[in-house]
């Protein structure tokens, strides 16, 4: 029963947000042969990325999370709100020693 007790508790602690991140710019490198010349050639141009991620961690941690991806990766929110906290997302937040996880939520 206390363990039931503490996982309902660390349940309350724990949140998960959704965050939709501003468009960043990234490189994009196409590399193709060349029958005429005979060789490889590359090309690079500039892409841009956005990412839609689910952040799950407590409010603290997210905002040392969102700090530390600012300074290091540029990333700006351009949306966030809460979302809706599954079980295996606290699975897997303990399986990564009770530190942030992210989950990408943009498919191809």
């Amino acid at each position: 029963m206390q363990q039931f007790k503490k996982t309902n508790k660390m349940k309350k602690d724990i949140v998960a947000r959704h965050w939709i991140l501003k468009p960043r710019s990234k490189n994009v490198s196409v590399h193709n042969y060349n029958e005429l010349l005979g060789k490889m050639q590359s090309a690079v141009d500039i892409g841009y990325t956005s990412d839609d991620v689910v952040v799950v961690g407590t409010e603290e941690q997210i905002r040392e999370f969102f700090n530390k991806m600012f300074w290091k990766h540029a990333w700006q929110i351009r949306d966030s709100f809460n979302y809706e906290l599954k079980d295996w997302y606290l699975e897997k937040y303990r399986e990564n020693n009770n530190e942030v996880i992210t989950i990408n939520l943009q498919t191809w």
